[in-house]
């Protein structure tokens, strides 16, 4: 009975006025919700705000209220935590929570030859106590999640990494707690909780317990999206292709645009979870080949064998490579593909555009590593200096409808459905479809074929806001909805007069 309400109070987390979904227990999958309906792509299956948020783990000095980076300028008068001014120091989420704490145990926190640009360890003590502020009810729901702490505690170096944070906790707030209950909401969090990236680039996790219920496949069949507003954060999940009523609701815990290696070692690490989903077993990873390297001999695809699952082996002359020959390499080139995309200095269109032709010597152009690096060259053309629309050339325009086409068909077969993120590849790639439009009509090309040009762009700008109506007030997809309408009347002009 106990677990039935406990069911019943984790559904009830739910603000949508019509969910899709109704919640399950078994002994392989525990708790999951399954739909409670036929649901159609793009249907609204929950929506959920968080029981608690508190800036990522192992952050940079930041604003406990706004997340804005802070320099030491100020600091709470009550607790002393670093903030960007009065307004967020008085801020409830902050006024209630930490500094209520450190207010009770007379305790005010030491900045003392602080370098505001290095992560500093005691923001992990945020999480612990926004958590403990939790009322009742909410304590039992965050409670009831996974956290795997027996597990993180096996890992070297685990306990020293939050040593500071259960020391000062213990010894200096005094708290009554014990350091496994300290260890497991920090263990909980990385289980569990969701990312949100700010405009400035720094990141809050935020506890969505309902949609933490969610089991995972690197083939979801869901959506997600979280959006910030005047009234807080708020987590939206939608349907992202058709789902049978009863049939399980899938969310992804990765990045679908990674090969398997790195999904795997990514699940391993942050979810101590091995995943076996439809995706994974598969060695054609779902017949996008992304995983798939260059076999050294005659340049066909290299992929895993399911029967022998310490060799990977080529599909055109059979040649085998051991596992840990491909695993290394994918490992070194997913690490300086990270490095490259870190470094803002690097971040460049001919940067990244030479680190390509350098994979495409050694990876399948299937490969998702290289699809990820397309991905990331998509907001750099045309926004870049020296590569702005007003600088873009033929060529480069070309350029940019190749890569957003490619990574559209890669997501066609990962990524199903009208999804936000396919909605966004669709707006960048109806600007070099109207601009080549455009470039051929300056030609003095054969009209009729012009005006199809110009009709695939305003079709695939149509339906990008399509998807972007569909979107919660405030966030950029609906701003984008509002700013197009000119572009879509201008488009249509220069077609009636063809």
């Amino acid at each position: 009975m106990a677990e039935t309400a406990s069911l019943e109070n984790i559904a009830a987390l739910n603000v949508s006025k019509s969910p899709g979904f109704t919640l399950q227990r078994d002994d392989t999958f525990g708790r999951y919700p399954v739909a409670s309906r036929d649901l159609k792509a793009g249907d609204t299956i929950l929506e959920e705000k968080p029981l608690s948020w508190a800036p990522m783990l192992d952050t940079r000095p930041v604003c406990l209220t706004c997340l804005d980076n802070v320099t030491g300028s100020y600091h709470c008068t009550i607790c002393g935590w670093p903030m960007c001014g009065k307004n967020c120091a008085q801020s409830a989420v902050h006024k209630k929570m930490e500094c209520a704490m450190f207010a009770n145990s007379k305790v005010k926190l030491s900045c003392k030859g602080w370098d505001y640009n290095s992560p500093k360890p005691i923001y992990n003590l945020v999480t612990v106590l926004r958590v403990r502020a939790m009322g009742t009810e909410q304590k039992k729901v965050a409670e009831s999640m996974e956290h795997h702490l027996d597990r993180w505690k096996d890992k070297e170096g685990f306990k020293d990494k939050y040593k500071v944070v259960v020391d000062y906790a213990l010894d200096t707030l005094k708290l009554d707690m014990t350091e496994d209950e300290i260890l497991q909401i920090i263990t909980n969090s990385y289980t569990n909780d969701f990312s949100h990236t700010f405009p400035s680039g720094n990141q809050v996790h935020l506890m969505f317990p309902l949609t933490a219920m969610l089991n995972h496949s690197c083939f979801p069949n869901i959506a997600r999206s979280i959006h910030y507003t005047e009234e807080g954060f708020k987590m939206r999940v939608v349907a992202s292709r058709p789902i049978k009523s009863g049939e399980q609701i899938f969310n992804s815990y990765i990045d679908i645009l990674d090969p398997v290696q790195v999904r795997k070692k990514h699940l391993e690490e942050t979810k101590n979870m091995l995943c076996r989903c439809e995706r994974c077993e598969d060695p054609t990873d779902l017949r996008t080949y992304g995983s798939a390297i260059f076999c050294r001999g005659c340049k066909g695809p290299v992929i895993p064998m399911k029967e022998d699952p310490g060799s990977w082996k080529c599909q055109k002359c059979n040649e085998k490579i051991l596992t840990e020959e491909v695993d290394k390499l994918t490992f070194d080139m997913d690490a300086e593909q990270k490095e490259l995309l870190a470094n803002p200095k690097l971040k460049k269109i001919k940067t990244i555009e030479k680190f390509i032709k350098k994979t495409l010597t050694k990876l399948d152009p299937r490969n998702l590593l290289i699809v990820r690096l397309k991905y990331n060259l998509i907001g750099l053309y045309g926004r870049e200096p020296g590569f702005t629309s007003e600088e873009m050339t033929e060529a480069t325009w070309i350029r940019k409808k190749q890569i957003c086409e490619e990574i559209l068909e890669t997501l066609k077969v990962l990524e199903p459905g009208l999804t936000v993120r396919k909605a966004r590849l669709m707006y960048e790639l109806h600007l070099p479809l109207i601009m080549l439009a455009q470039v051929n009509l300056n030609k003095k090309g054969d009209k009729a074929a012009v005006k199809k040009e110009f009709q695939k762009g305003l079709v695939t700008l149509k339906v990008a806001l399509k998807v972007f109506e569909s979107e919660p007030e405030g966030s950029w997809e609906r701003e984008m909805v509002g700013r197009s309408e000119e572009a879509v009347r201008q488009i249509q002009e220069i077609m009636d007069c063809l």
